[in-house]
């Protein structure tokens, strides 16, 4: 006959593979990177966003700069054929060429300068306009 051993008396072997405490430990870190991709994925979406929002705002002051030097040239060519200072900045053919920024003209939503220049037979005005940051400048020639 055989003998059989208690289950007590046979040695157990340690199990294969992590502890219960160990997975734990490891899903927690897994959890923690996923939230850290998250967060910097929203933050990214906000901030183009926000950079989206400036870059219109900045085309609309570029468009509003032009076009108040658009209309600025336009009174400049105006004062020019009636020969007469419609502005009262002491010159014809000129929109606020005092280098005053303060009586500047709002035209559209910029403000603008023009000046005029003897080129031979001829004369060059050239409209300045600007809103916040951006700035255009129109010129043309009357001969």
């Amino acid at each position: 006959m055989t003998r059989r051993t208690p289950l007590a008396a046979v040695p157990t072997r340690p199990r294969a593979g992590p502890s219960p405490r160990a997975r734990r430990g490891t899903v927690a870190v897994a959890i923690v990177i996923a939230l850290v991709a998250l967060q910097l994925t929203v933050a990214a979406v906000t901030l183009s966003g926000a950079r989206d929002q400036d870059l219109a705002a900045r085309s609309l002051d570029t468009a509003r700069a032009f076009y108040a030097a658009e209309a600025g040239l336009n009174m400049a060519l105006r004062e020019s054929m009636l020969g007469l200072d419609l502005d009262n900045d002491g010159s014809i053919g000129t929109i606020s060429d005092n280098n005053t920024p303060a009586d500047d003209p709002d035209l559209s939503g910029g403000r603008v300068v023009v000046s005029s220049a003897p080129d031979g037979s001829s004369t060059v005005l050239s409209a300045q306009g600007r809103c916040r940051e951006s700035r255009r400048r129109v010129e043309a020639r009357l001969d």
